[in-house]
Formats: C-alpha cells, sequence, structure tokens
C-alpha cells in the first residue's frame, strides 16, 4: 500500500469503521463514487481525519475489495474437501453467491488487482488445488485467469438481469424473421445451473472434469427471492 502521511489517530475513528462506511456507499452507488471526501462526509469528519487509515481513494477501494474478497469462504478448496475439480467448482458456487451479494466488490474487482491478505491468501488457495489436481504453475495460472474472467464475466451479466425491471423491447426488427431467438427468449432460465454447467465445462477443459451435483443447480431456490425467470434475451 502506499506510504501514509504521518498524522496521528483520532479517538472516534479507526479502519474499520472507514471501511464499514465504505462499505454503505458501496452498496448504494458505483466505486467511482467511493472517495476519501465521500467516505469523510458519511462520517462527518474532515478529509484530512482519513489519511491516517487509508492514504488514497485507490488504497480505499482496495481494502473494500480485499474486504469482500475475505467474505469468500475457502473451506471448499481445503484438502480433503473432494477431488480437486469439485473443490474448484464448489468455490466457484461460493463465490459467485458472495459477490452477488456485494456487486460493489465486483465492480472494484474487475478494473484492479487486490494485493491483500484475503486476496493472496485466494490466489493461493486456488494454485495449490490446481496443483492437487496434477496441474503445473503455468496450467494453474491459465486455469485460475479462465476461472475469473467466467466469475467476472457472468455474475455482471446476471447482476444486470437482476437489476432491470423488465426487458428492452425488441426495436427495428420483426422478430417472426428471427423464430429461434423469438422462442429462446421464453425459455426457462436457471442462473445458478447454468453457472455450475460453465464452470464443469472450464474446468473440463483444463483437464479436470468435476462431478456433477444436482444441488448446484437448485441451490438458489433456497434462497430469499429466487425465482425463474426466462432465458437471456441474448444472441450472439
Amino acid at each position: 500500500m502506499p506510504h501514509r502521511r504521518n498524522r496521528g489517530p483520532r479517538g472516534d475513528l479507526d479502519l474499520e469503521r472507514v471501511l464499514d462506511a465504505g462499505e454503505a456507499l458501496l452498496a448504494n452507488g458505483a466505486p467511482d463514487r467511493v472517495s476519501i471526501r465521500a467516505v469523510a462526509a458519511f462520517l462527518d469528519v474532515a478529509p484530512n481525519a482519513l489519511y491516517t487509515y487509508v492514504s488514497s481513494k485507490a488504497e480505499l477501494h482496495q481494502r473494500l475489495a480485499d474486504r469482500g474478497l475475505a467474505r469468500i469462504d475457502l473451506e471448499s478448496l481445503a484438502a480433503g474437501a473432494g477431488t480437486p475439480a469439485d473443490r474448484l467448482l464448489a468455490f466457484a458456487v461460493e463465490a459467485r453467491h458472495t459477490l452477488l451479494a456485494h456487486p460493489g466488490v465486483l465492480r472494484i474487482l474487475a478494473t484492479t488487482p487486490v494485493r491483500g491478505p484475503a486476496s493472496v491468501a485466494l490466489n493461493e488457495a486456488l494454485l495449490q488445488t490446481c496443483r492437487d489436481g496434477g496441474l503445473d504453475l503455468a496450467g494453474a495460472r491459465s486455469l485460475i485467469y479462465a476461472l475469473t474472467v467466467f466469475l467476472h464475466g457472468y455474475l455482471f451479466l446476471e447482476i444486470g438481469d437482476r437489476e432491470r425491471d423488465q426487458e428492452p423491447e425488441p426495436f427495428d426488427v420483426d422478430l417472426s424473421t428471427a423464430p429461434l431467438t423469438a422462442r429462446m427468449a421464453h425459455l426457462p432460465w436457471d442462473p445458478a445451473g447454468e453457472f455450475a454447467r460453465g464452470v464443469r465445462a472450464l474446468l473440463s477443459g483444463h483437464g479436470l472434469p468435476a462431478q456433477a451435483d444436482s444441488h448446484e443447480a437448485s441451490a438458489d431456490t433456497d434462497r430469499p427471492g429466487h425465482r425463474e425467470v426466462a432465458g437471456p434475451d441474448r444472441a450472439g
């Protein structure tokens, strides 16, 4: 992290309180709006009071993202929790659930690498699991990168689907000329099941086939607010 200015701490402030305020702001807006000044205003203190705890907006974002990653349970990656492929699949399902609850963290992760303690611990656990599956370090890096790209991309689309009140109407096109696309939009869509299917395909492509598990496809049905939605109206 960047070197902090030499200021003394305030008795009514600490790093946890600063990050709590940052998380509250992050939950209600884009990361660009979560700045030193915004957090200071939220806490009703002068911006200079925060520099004891975070030296810049970039460090604030790094710490918020690392705090979010710390919420992902790594027990699924522990040796003895199944085959390496099954452990990676269980981790991906857990990561999806956690990051869906914290979309602001996901938006930070998509724009900057995070090098905090939770991030490093997560990366080490993923590398070790890949190595347990017989991959060399370069192969493990390739798989983790592919898994990260898939996770981020899938979640951005899923979050968009959840946040829209309704699907946009087609314009300048007669869907009778695209009957397959028209029918696809009315197919049932299970985001959790499709996510697990995609992760299994990715793992298999890297030489680590995971077992299909029936509970993954219905994992969201046990969570408040679950609903079966129509298939995503996307083509291409």
